[in-house]
């Protein structure tokens, strides 16, 4: 519960702090923003490869669980062209 508050109230800072506009321009206009979403994933895939007990979770999955995400990029992708076709001014 604790970890969860913390990372609500960081989120909300971080709003308050956009909005106000007391972010440096630096901050704003070079897309840092991008470049620590892709460090905090990196963090994320480094935590899950080094748990020891990966290899077995992953034998543990059975395939027919993995119909639910693979449906799911699916129907995003085929849902995302169709769009795509409808909408040929962007």
């Amino acid at each position: 519960m604790k970890g969860s508050l913390i990372v609500v109230g960081f989120f909300a800072l971080g709003c308050l702090l956009g909005w106000s506009g007391w972010l440096p321009d630096v901050v704003i206009e070079n897309d840092i923003t991008v470049y620590v979403l892709y460090l905090l994933m990196f963090q994320v895939g480094l935590s899950i490869g080094s748990d020891k007990k990966l290899k077995d979770i992953l034998g543990s999955i059975r395939p027919k669980l993995l119909l639910v995400p693979l449906a799911t990029i699916a129907g995003t992708l085929v849902f995302s062209a169709l769009v795509g076709l409808l909408l040929t001014q962007w």
